[in-house]
């Protein structure tokens, strides 16, 4: 990938990661500490009122934090990760099976494999599962059913990412690295 596409997603990964610790670390605590607090309070009408607008607004920044960076995955990896996304995005269980192993992997190519991942389940709407293969030197994500135009996977080379399509599945490894 040309320096200046990949310094750009770098830019971009960083910050989603930053948009999603903010909207986590701090709009998140101080709702959350709201809700509480009108919990203690009086259970009058326009309390109730409040107290409904601001479980609202939780549900909101959660929404935004998974689609834009999880914290689940720093903490239980890119499968779990792409499970929450896909209920509460796409609205859609995903099944994964087989592991993969991101804990060595730096923030800006869990980031990188994240946001592809994302792009993938929302081409190829009808995805309801994804597994790990390991048959080479690097792990493969294979995506299935896919019935995406070859369009897409010609996007997703410009990514940097190894994909072909086997019959109904999409298979998409080598994300380029810019670290382990």
């Amino acid at each position: 990938m040309p320096g200046t596409i990949e310094q750009a997603l770098e830019r971009l990964l960083r910050d989603r990661q930053a948009v999603a610790s903010t909207l986590h670390d701090d709009i998140s605590q101080a709702l959350t500490v709201a809700i509480l607090s009108l919990k203690r309070m009086d259970e009058a009408p326009p309390m109730r009122m409040a107290l409904a607008a601001l479980d609202e607004a939780a549900d909101q920044v959660r929404d935004v934090t998974v689609a834009l960076r999880p914290s689940l995955l720093d903490q239980a990896g890119l499968l779990s990760a792409l499970r929450l996304y896909s209920e509460s995005e796409r609205g859609q269980p995903l099944t994964t099976s087989g592991e993969l192993d991101t804990s060595t992997w730096s923030d800006v190519r869990r980031g990188r494999w994240y946001w592809a991942c994302q792009q993938i389940l929302l081409i190829g709407d009808g995805i309801d599962r994804v597994e790990v293969t390991e048959g080479g030197a690097k792990p493969t994500l294979v995506f299935s059913p896919w019935a995406a135009s070859i369009d897409a996977v010609s996007w997703l080379a410009e990514l940097g990412l190894a994909c072909r399509v086997d019959g109904e599945a999409l298979q998409v490894s080598d994300v380029v690295e810019t670290g382990a």
